[in-house]
């Protein structure tokens, strides 16, 4: 038997587009730098980086060299079929 757990994500995106602490956010007093520990984790990452370690959303890890780079799902796969 297993279970399944969702833990709300540290970060969210807001209408400006920028990353923003989620108000449900879980530990931030377990932080040093409580919400600022998250937000400094963004700076240099890729968005899918970001979404699959700070957004627990599902995704992929890259691991190797890929062969488009520049590929994001965000940008390049469709909402809707």
């Amino acid at each position: 038997m297993y279970s399944f757990w969702y833990q709300p994500p540290a970060l969210l995106k807001n209408d400006k587009g920028e990353w923003v602490i989620n108000p449900k956010c879980e530990n931030i007093k377990g932080q040093p730098k409580h919400e600022q520990y998250w937000l400094d984790l963004v700076a240099g990452k890729h968005e899918s980086w970001i979404r699959l370690n700070l957004c627990a959303e599902y995704g992929q890890t890259q691991a190797g060299k890929p062969v488009y780079p520049e590929y994001d799902d965000a940008r390049h796969c469709a909402k809707v079929e």
